[in-house]
């Protein structure tokens, strides 16, 4: 992996959740679509938890504990009352700051670093060092990223200005 090519995923597709979520309320985010899976505030929950995780993987200062994570895990059961939610603005916060904390931590990883294996817990047949876990997030950001411009419209707002 490539930290410059990671470095702009991650850049592009914060841009992309940005125009797609940026004027939902936290309201809005609560809404759940059956047919679709999660709301907004499940996908964008759900970026941070997994984002934290991965600046833990790799060295850095996650900013979700595990017990913060649990909700918006990828098998955790849907959010059904609002208490079970975060604020929507304290998901922004803590976006912005996995932002910070991941491009942080890839500017300062080696090819060496890169090329150290994950964690056992972690790894997987494609998923063998820390390059290819990085990689992981670039795909995942992405995939989520194009979500959020689903829900945009499942809203009923209009397409985002891409």
């Amino acid at each position: 992996m490539n930290t410059g090519t990671l470095r702009l995923q991650l850049l592009f597709c914060e841009n992309v959740v940005r125009k797609n979520v940026g004027d939902v309320t936290h309201e809005e985010s609560l809404r759940p679509f059956p047919a679709s899976g999660n709301g907004v505030n499940w996908v964008l929950g759900h970026l941070v938890a997994i984002r934290s995780q991965l600046i833990g993987a790799i060295g850095g200062q996650p900013v979700w504990s595990a017990q913060e994570c649990e909700p918006y895990d990828r098998h955790a059961p849907p959010l059904e009352h609002a208490s079970q939610a975060k604020p929507l603005a304290e998901i922004w916060r803590a976006f912005d700051l996995t932002q910070a904390r991941l491009l942080e931590t890839i500017d300062r990883l080696t090819p060496e670093d890169l090329a150290r294996p994950v964690a056992p817990e972690v790894a997987n047949p494609l998923v063998k060092t820390r390059g290819d876990l990085l990689g992981v997030i670039g795909f995942h950001d992405a995939y989520h990223a194009g979500q959020t411009g689903t829900l945009r419209r499942l809203l009923g707002k209009p397409p985002a200005d891409l």
